[in-house]
């Protein structure tokens, strides 16, 4: 008796190429595949852009608007804790709130003293009687800001001020505040 195959020859070869085919699973279709794709790449893309943005980073300060040097004009005399001497510098940008319910302007600095000055050298150079002389209860750096000249103002001489100044800007990432800690900002 002869040794036949049960099996013709073409089909057998079949099998074994089909069996050594590797076979992924399809866990994804195509168009589900891509737009995962392009959602990954608008993230990061979102990511670089806010990476970039920069906000500004302000100090708070307070004030209080004097008589300037000439008639008619108005100036804010704002006092900075002494942390801030090296970052606050003439020409930097400053937002003012006059008293509670007055007008907000933005402005620039007009000067800096060079070093911290006590309480009692501020009350003396710039002629802080009463109630205003309580405004500086430690020593401060001075920053002044020049108001234009006008009658819109002059009513609010001897009036407290809210100051903040402009000192620089920082990744908006920084904002949160787990990245703020990585990024060391």
């Amino acid at each position: 008796m002869r040794n036949r195959a049960i099996f013709r020859e073409s089909a057998v070869q079949r099998y074994i190429q089909r069996r050594d085919k590797d076979v992924f699973p399809r866990l994804l279709r195509p168009p589900v595949f891509i737009f995962l794709w392009i959602l990954l790449s608008l993230g990061l893309l979102a990511g670089l852009l806010v990476w970039n943005i920069r906000v500004p980073v302000y100090t708070g300060a307070p004030g209080v608007i004097l008589q300037g040097k000439t008639v008619g004009q108005l100036e804010a005399v704002i006092f900075v804790s002494p942390g801030q001497l090296t970052a606050v510098r003439p020409g930097q940008t400053v937002l003012l709130q006059i008293g509670a319910n007055g007008p907000h302007l933005q402005q620039t600095i007009t000067s800096v003293t060079a070093q911290v000055l006590s309480p009692v050298q501020i009350r003396a150079n710039y002629a802080l009687t009463d109630s205003l002389g309580l405004v500086v209860s430690q020593p401060a750096v001075v920053a002044v800001v020049t108001l234009q000249e006008g009658s819109a103002l002059q009513g609010y001489a001897g009036s407290l001020v809210g100051a903040n100044i402009q000192i620089g800007t920082r990744s908006a990432l920084s904002l949160l505040p787990v990245l703020d800690r990585l990024l060391g900002a």
